[in-house]
């Protein structure tokens, strides 16, 4: 439980190929850390990957062929 935000998403196609970005997601503790919580347990984060589904245009295409078979 906590806080989660992202702070920013960047493009990068010129890393991972085209309709590919970058972005990270941020926790918050939900309370103010006690004197017991270790330093490094106070903030998490992630840096994600994200892309374009490449393979469901393709499903689209064969779902478009296959409607065009049942018509004829």
């Amino acid at each position: 439980s906590g806080v989660w935000e992202t702070s920013g998403i960047i493009a990068a196609s010129e890393f991972f190929g085209d309709d590919s970005w970058l972005f990270d997601v941020q926790a918050h503790p939900q309370v103010s850390p006690s004197a017991k919580t270790p330093p490094d347990l106070v903030e998490d984060g992630q840096l994600l990957l994200m892309t374009k589904d490449k393979h469901k245009d393709k499903d689209k295409d064969k779902d478009k062929d296959k409607d065009e078979e049942d018509d004829d």
